[in-house]
């Protein structure tokens, strides 16, 4: 996998990048291949990294780009959509907007006054919305397929950010938020967490594999 940062210049553009999102309140957290948190996210759940943290994380060779946690943590919440879902009966208004790396779009909300929501998964087809317990990758960072994230034109960060559509709030209301798993788990655990991690690996694999 080559790496994305290899010279002061590299560094220099990714330290811009940081301080841009930094200077907005979110909380970051740095992403590798196939989009995975190349540390423990859910302690930035509460706390946001600084610049000199982050200049640690752009020392790993799989740094891929940057993730913002949702939520609270960064004020903001995310509409993940894929490509190929039925938007023809969408009234989203206008907002920071992302085109992913693999022609999605992410449509970027403050939270406002709105209740806390979670992070739903699939609550319509092809549809995802990331707020508490969630994360949404930032552009300039590189998709799996070797695409990047990138702001839409003319609604980048200069753009006014909405509210989150009242639709939208009611349609999760009645949906069910998914419990998003941490795949730093993987790794290993410390012995007091080994039943709790390993019921969370059986639940992913019973989600995503045939019954037999």
């Amino acid at each position: 996998m080559e790496k994305i940062i290899n010279n002061q210049s590299d560094l220099d553009k990714w330290i811009a990048i940081a301080n841009e999102y930094l200077k907005l309140n979110w909380s970051l957290i740095p992403i590798g291949q196939d989009k995975r948190p190349l540390v423990n996210w859910k302690y930035y759940q509460t706390t946001r990294a600084d610049i000199k943290q982050i200049l640690e994380w752009f020392k790993f060779a799989q740094f891929r780009g940057l993730a913002v946690v949702t939520g609270k943590i960064s004020g903001i919440a995310v509409l993940d959509i894929d490509k190929g879902a039925d938007t023809t009966d969408l009234n989203v208004p206008n907002t920071p907007t992302v085109q992913t790396g693999n022609d999605g779009l992410h449509y970027y909300f403050r939270m406002g006054n709105t209740d806390s929501l979670g992070s739903y998964t699939a609550f319509r087809k092809k549809m995802d919305f990331r707020c508490d317990g969630g994360i949404i990758i930032l552009p300039p960072s590189i998709h799996p397929n070797g695409n990047t994230y990138k702001w839409r034109e003319g609604k980048d960060l200069l753009t006014a950010f909405a509210d989150i559509p009242t639709w939208l709030v009611e349609e999760l209301k009645k949906a069910r938020p998914s419990n998003p798993f941490d795949t730093t788990i993987l790794r290993g655990v410390g012995e007091g967490e080994r039943n709790a991690s390993a019921t969370q690996v059986i639940g992913k694999l019973l989600a995503h594999l045939p019954e037999e």
